[in-house]
């Protein structure tokens, strides 16, 4: 695989580039660890514990279920404020 270059954010921020990820199988919500080895930082794809199937798709394991994108629910705003009634 050719070398890939990326510049870092502002914040230190990088994406891992989708080659690599598809190469090692990486997908929302693995596990990473990175580790420093002289100038060289090493990225690992974690396992949650080694007697259970982990699917990505179960997020509320690990308590990301907060964290997926929730359906908007479709709401039309017809532009005009509901007021409640006066109670006198």
């Amino acid at each position: 695989m050719a070398k890939i270059y990326r510049f870092l954010g502002k914040r230190g921020n990088t994406t891992i580039p989708y080659p690599l990820r598809l190469a090692m199988g990486l997908k929302r919500y693995d596990l990473v660890s990175y580790e420093l080895n002289g100038d060289t930082i090493i990225l690992k794809r974690e396992k949650i514990c080694d007697n259970c199937a982990f699917d990505s798709d179960q997020t509320q394991i690990l308590g990301f279920s907060e964290l997926k994108p929730q359906k908007k629910q479709n709401t039309k705003h017809s532009g005009t404020r509901k007021t409640l009634p006066l109670l006198v």
